[in-house]
Formats: structure tokens, sequence, C-alpha cells
């Protein structure tokens, strides 16, 4: 049998493949996915809702096209859902790159002297 897996080896792989960085953005991306949906199910689909004439009206439109059901409603809530993401995410990795270019440009105390 081959020789088990060094628990250095597995330091050194999660080092190189930045595997902890991945596994936070992920984190982090579902989380924000779920706070999205939750900020639009609370404030925005109300308000849609209430624009298109009642309770349930933006999402329980139904629209019947040769006895095919279309629900655009629901798509509509979903574009919203993934705009509102990419916009976030967006910002996120703006303020992410210009932090990051601003501690680059600090000078360090080795310079200094």
């Amino acid at each position: 049998m081959g020789e088990f897996i060094r628990m250095s080896d597995l330091k050194k792989y999660i080092r190189q493949q930045e595997v902890l960085v991945i596994a936070t953005g992920l984190v982090i991306g579902f989380a924000l996915k779920d706070f999205v949906e939750k900020f639009l199910a609370s404030f925005i689909t109300p308000i849609l809702d209430r624009l298109m004439g009642g309770t349930g009206a933006f999402k329980g439109k139904v629209v019947d096209i040769a006895e095919i059901k279309f629900r655009p409603g629901v798509f509509v809530d979903a574009t919203i859902n993934f705009f509102v993401i990419v916009f976030v995410v967006y910002v996120m990795v703006r303020v992410f790159n210009s932090a990051r270019a601003q501690v680059s440009k600090e000078p360090t105390k080795e310079s200094k002297k």
C-alpha cells in the first residue's frame, strides 16, 4: 500500500492551493445569497406585489399560453436577486482591491530606515 498523506504535506497543499481562501469565499457567498434573498423578500417583493395589484400577485402571477402556465414573477424575482448579488459582490471586490492597493502603497517600517 502507498504511504499515507503526512500532515505537513496536507498543510503545504492547503497553503499552495489557497483552499482556505476559496472556502471562505464560498461561505461568504452563500451567506450573501441568503441575505439578499431575505432582503428582497422583505422589502422589494412587497412593493412589486403592491404595484401589481395585491398580496402575492408578483410571484403568483400566472400567464396561460396554449395551456402552458408561465410564471414571469418568479423569473423577475430571480433576475432581481441575481443582479443585486452581482452588484454587492462587485462593490465588495472594488473596496477590497482599493484597500489592498492602499496597503501596498503605505511605506513599511523597513523602508523608512
